[in-house]
């Protein structure tokens, strides 16, 4: 479970191991910076003299914004460029470790596919969408169709509803074929079991479970309940885990691995 219902807030409960009414990234709170009294995951990796680099398409997590102070390289692509997709972060995360691929570091790596705007990613849309489907979400979701949606400035049918589906499946199925190339890449390099990953998100989305759509509105399952994975086969045994778990624990897991 995370800690927030959109980036801001659970990204900060992510790095900070604090919850929202401490850290206070919320509205009535101090929803533009984290304060930098918070001790974050960086300055823990850096402890521990890894070389540590950030690469985000999400325009709100960035150092300028509390996200950090002990980076040695942070790039963020809706403010520095570079294009947002999986696959361009990822190029760029080579790019950044050229060279240090076997020295000990640390990344961070946001990627922001399956956040809207959901644009349509092949093979996978062909496969999810129903034939003949020629409404306006043919190839695109975009944030403010959505934000329409939700607000209920626009009505649509459960055919574009459908295809709002398939669009955001689509995403998640490309995400889920990056995230196994950069496996792929680690065990090319011989160091996939000396590294440890931790796969989670932020927030989920709403996708007319309850007849809404979007993030940031409600507590649901859907928007709390997240997906986490930690891949280190040195300390832990493959299996799942049938207990909860708060991404708020990430850091000190971390800590306690080192």
């Amino acid at each position: 479970y995370v800690q927030g219902n959109e980036s801001r807030a659970s990204h900060a409960s992510m790095w900070t191991s604090t919850y929202p009414a401490v850290h206070r990234m919320i509205p009535g709170g101090n929803p533009g910076r984290v304060d930098t009294k918070w001790f974050t995951i960086d300055e823990l990796m850096d402890a521990q003299g890894t070389f540590n680099f950030g690469v985000s398409a999400n325009g709100y997590i960035t150092p300028k914004r509390g996200f950090g102070t002990k980076w040695d390289k942070y790039r963020n692509h809706i403010h520095d460029g570079g294009g947002l997709s999986a696959e361009r972060l990822l190029t760029k995360v080579w790019e950044i470790l050229n060279g240090k691929e076997k020295e000990p570091w640390f990344g961070y790596i946001g990627f922001i596919d399956t956040h809207v705007s959901w644009r349509a990613k092949e093979p996978w849309i062909s496969r999810y969408m129903a034939p003949g489907y020629k409404g306006r979400f043919k190839t695109i979701a975009s944030g403010k169709d959505i934000e329409m949606v939700a607000t209920g400035k626009i009505k649509i049918s459960d055919e574009d509803k459908d295809q709002v589906r398939a669009l955001y499946d689509s995403n998640v199925s490309y995400q889920d074929q990056k995230l196994g190339e950069m496996l792929a890449k680690l065990e090319e390099l011989g160091i996939a079991d000396d590294t440890m990953l931790i796969i989670t998100a932020d927030h989920g989305d709403e996708l007319f479970e309850a007849g809404r759509v979007g993030h940031g509105a409600s507590l649901r399952e859907s928007l709390v309940h997240v997906p986490l994975v930690i891949h280190y086969p040195k300390l832990f045994p493959a299996k799942a885990v049938p207990e909860g778990a708060e991404v708020v624990d990430v850091v000190p897991t971390l800590a306690d691995v080192f």
